[in-house]
């Protein structure tokens, strides 16, 4: 009976999560037929840029700290995989917002190329992040070797900034001259699109095996995600109203993988503990009918 109403609970967040999806994949439609002319200019809101970006941050630091803070039970390869990866992206976003604009960013020489650069970096460690909760098995993992990727991820992160802040003059020298940026940002672009619902697919396939809430969730957090890269490749097309809607889809994606994230370390195990303790209970109930029957 557990299982019937477990299942048809979970049916019902499937058909929420495709309603949240279309509705937000019409945004995406609707917004390809607005006129050039209307735009959002972020450039001339530093302030509601930044608010975004610290918002991003602080989840995905929230995200960390649920991968990092896992029970030893509810450990697993994948989840800290995805939360070490939010680890690397959480990084890559910080120098990302101090490049971007500001004062910092204004005694960079090439600072507008570098923000470009970390950005999408960011979205790589996104993407693998994702394509490795989709696809490696769940297997516990102890602790100082979670430690380990965490450790390792953070020197990978450091290492892009260094060669993203090493090549930054070519790097400009491509922006400014238009060589080749079509094509490489176009197939950057699309490949990024291509991972995260390629990821999104195979976790809505799991979630329906496995009646996952949370990895359903997760699912949706990938389409989300792809659908802000698709808004992030339009930004330099048309207008910033691309780049907003971008982040403010990012920004949402963040929360659904911080929700999924809580309710799978953190409120599961209580769940889990609650069932023990009634199965207890019962038990309990249950000796003094059998002590009688034995007499």
């Amino acid at each position: 009976m557990n299982k019937k109403k477990h299942a048809y609970l979970h049916g019902g967040a499937a058909r929420t999560a495709l309603y949240f999806s279309v509705a937000l994949t019409g945004i995406l439609l609707f917004s390809l037929n607005l006129p050039s002319e209307t735009y959002v200019n972020l450039s001339y809101f530093y302030l509601a840029h930044s608010v975004m970006e610290i918002a991003g941050i602080l989840i995905v630091g929230m995200i960390v700290v649920v991968g990092w803070t896992s029970l030893e039970g509810y450990r697993t390869l994948r989840s800290t995989i995805l939360s070490s990866a939010f680890f690397g992206l959480g990084i890559m976003e910080a120098v990302h917002l101090l490049t971007f604009d500001g004062y910092f960013a204004q005694t960079l020489v090439y600072g507008s190329a570098v923000s470009t650069k970390l950005a999408r970096a960011s979205q790589v460690f996104a993407a693998a992040g994702l394509l490795s909760f989709a696809f490696i098995p769940q297997h516990s993992v102890r602790r100082h070797f979670a430690h380990t990727i965490y450790l390792l991820t953070a020197l990978a992160g450091v290492a892009v900034i260094v060669f993203i802040f090493a090549n930054s003059e070519s790097t400009t020298a491509i922006v400014e001259n238009g060589t080749n940026l079509g094509a490489s940002e176009t197939g950057f672009e699309h490949g990024m699109v291509i991972i995260y619902l390629v990821a999104g697919m195979k976790l809505f396939s799991n979630s329906i095996r496995t009646n996952s809430n949370p990895c359903l969730t997760i699912a949706t957090a990938s389409l989300v995600l792809a659908l802000s890269v698709i808004f992030f490749s339009r930004s330099s097309q048309l207008n910033d109203f691309s780049s907003l809607m971008g982040h403010l889809y990012k920004l949402l994606a963040y929360i659904m993988l911080f929700r999924a994230l809580a309710l799978k370390n953190i409120v599961q195990p209580y769940y889990d503990i609650r069932a023990l303790e009634q199965r207890f209970e019962s038990t309990l109930e249950a000796l003094p009918d059998l002590v009688f029957e034995t007499s």
